[in-house]
C-alpha cells in the first residue's frame, strides 16, 4: 500500500503522463481515494495545469494570423493587462516548487529516509503477497464448497423427507385397497 510520501514523489509523473508502471498507478489513485489530504493536493494541481493549458492556448490563438483587427485588439488588450506576464511567472514558479519538493522528498531530503529495498526483498515481499493471495482464493473457494455441500446435504434431507412422506402415502393407499379388496371378498363369499 502506498503511503503520502511515495504518493506526492510520483504525483508529477501520474499529472504529466510520464511513463508510470500500471501497478504504481493504480496504487496511487487507490491512495488518493482513502487520503483526503493528498487527494486534495493532486486536484490542486490538476485545476493548476488545467489553467496553464487554457494560458497556452489563448496565447497561441492571439499569435495566430486571424483577421487584422481582431488579433490587433486581442494583443492588445494582453499589453494592457500587466498583471498578466507576472501571473505567468508566479504559476511557473509554483510549479518548479512543487517538482523541487516532489524531488526533495523522493530523494530522502525531505519527510524522512529514502526508502530503498533490495532486489531480493522485492521478490520475497511480491511471492508473500501472491502466497497471501493465493491462501485468501483458496479459502473462498473452500467456503463455497462448504456451501455448496451444505446445500446438497439440505436437498438430499428434503428429498428424503419427501420420499418417506411418498411411501407413507403409498402404505396408507395398499393398505386402503387390501381392506376394500377383503370386504369385497367377504360380500362375495356371504352370498
Amino acid at each position: 500500500m502506498m503511503n503520502c510520501e511515495q504518493s506526492q514523489a510520483g504525483m508529477i509523473d501520474v499529472l504529466y503522463g510520464e511513463e508510470v508502471k500500471p501497478r504504481l498507478g493504480f496504487e496511487f489513485f487507490q491512495h488518493l481515494s482513502q487520503c483526503s489530504e493528498c487527494n486534495r493536493e493532486y486536484v490542486e494541481m490538476v485545476e493548476t495545469r488545467e489553467m496553464l493549458g487554457e494560458w497556452k492556448v489563448e496565447h497561441q490563438r492571439a499569435s495566430q494570423p486571424e483577421t487584422g483587427r481582431a488579433a490587433f485588439a486581442f494583443r492588445r488588450s494582453l499589453g494592457r493587462i500587466g498583471w498578466w506576464p507576472v501571473f505567468q511567472k508566479i504559476a511557473a514558479g509554483f510549479l518548479i516548487i512543487v517538482g523541487v519538493v516532489s524531488i526533495s522528498q523522493y530523494m530522502g531530503y525531505l519527510g524522512g529516509q529514502r526508502l530503498v529495498i533490495s532486489e531480493q526483498q522485492l521478490t520475497e515481499t511480491v511471492q508473500d503477497r501472491i502466497v497471501a493471495q493465493q491462501t485468501e482464493e483458496r479459502q473462498l473457494m473452500l467456503r463455497a464448497l462448504l456451501r455448496v455441500k451444505e446445500d446438497m446435504e439440505l436437498q438430499q434431507r428434503t428429498n428424503v423427507g419427501q420420499l418417506e412422506q411418498y411411501l407413507l402415502s403409498l402404505e396408507q393407499r395398499y393398505v386402503e385397497n387390501l381392506e376394500e379388496n377383503n370386504h369385497y371378498l367377504r360380500t362375495l363369499l356371504s352370498r
